[in-house]
């Protein structure tokens, strides 16, 4: 990572997930945040193994990461966190926002998530603690409306006095689990992907049935 180079006070976007496999539209998500709260970076950290994935059903860990950091490659502001794919521990959130405050102390902090992923944070391990202790930025999609959004802000301000803020994102008919079906159903997936990933997909022969 290159994050020794961030300027003092420097905001840090945080997107985590499984990206089984990484695709367009997380890189929409990063792009959003980064014009909205003017990141100065954007750190991807692919799952190492997630408690809320059954065992056997997530792609090898080190396929994960592969296709994500050729997907942001060639994106100067994006950087790929290796910290959980590098432990056999579970994967929990605040572990490792916290390992990032602390290495990053004067840096704030965004955690990258989608709104129909705010509702389940007081599930996560130590979600309220999570919500307490960091800044969310949250993608409003269309399937959702401003009234759910709003009502759930006010809510967790109240109870967790959380920091939530709102980025829109145009909307992306894209997941990938629809990719992973339809790459073992023989469909054509380059459009959803960066090439790189695309590309390293067919040659390691993934998501085949």
């Amino acid at each position: 990572m290159r994050m020794e180079k961030l300027p003092k006070g420097a905001k840090i976007g945080v997107l985590g997930g499984t990206f089984d496999p990484f695709h367009l539209g997380h890189l929409a998500i990063a792009n959003a945040a980064m014009d909205t709260f003017k990141l100065d970076r954007v750190l991807f950290i692919p799952s190492g193994n997630p408690p809320h994935k059954p065992a056997g059903k997530v792609t090898g860990k080190q396929h994960r990461l592969n296709m994500t950091k050729l997907a942001v490659a060639d994106h100067q502001a994006f950087e790929v966190c290796e910290d959980e794919v590098n432990t056999e521990a579970p994967s929990y959130t605040i572990k490792t926002l916290k390992h990032l405050k602390h290495q990053y102390g004067q840096a704030q902090i965004f955690f990258l998530i989608g709104a129909d992923t705010l509702w389940q944070i007081p599930t996560w391990f130590e979600g309220e603690k999570l919500l307490a202790q960091f800044t969310f930025a949250v993608c409003i999609r269309p399937q959702f409306t401003e009234a759910q959004i709003m009502h759930t802000m006010k809510h967790f301000k109240e109870k967790y006095h959380a920091d939530i803020r709102f980025f829109k994102l145009p909307a992306m008919d894209i997941s990938s689990t629809d990719i992973r079906r339809f790459c073992a159903q023989g469909q054509a997936i380059a459009q959803y992907l960066p090439q790189s990933v695309s590309q390293y997909i067919i040659e390691h022969a993934l998501y085949r049935v």
